[in-house]
């Protein structure tokens, strides 16, 4: 048999980085798009901070309004039927 029918084909240099340029492109999608998912989060998440601190000074205000001591009601505890 001849050696030459036997070799297989070479990749030229240009296939190999066409390859490996689209395995990046590839790459840079998925991270971004991770990115992006992580930027949503992130920004729900200050929403929902902002929200719960409106809403605690708010409710801080609401019992200010009604004159309850606020060391009232950081340390109360629930009283069971025995104790009563």
């Amino acid at each position: 048999m001849d050696p030459q029918m036997l070799s297989l084909p070479t990749e030229s240099e240009d296939d190999v980085y066409r390859r490996k340029t689209t395995r990046i492109r590839k790459k840079v999608a998925e991270v971004e798009e991770e990115c992006e998912k992580l930027a949503v989060k992130i920004y729900t998440a200050k929403r929902n901070i902002q929200r719960f601190r409106l809403e605690q000074q708010l409710l801080m205000n609401e019992l200010e309004s009604r004159n309850v001591p606020l060391s009232a009601h950081q340390h109360t505890t629930v009283k069971t039927e025995e104790q009563i």
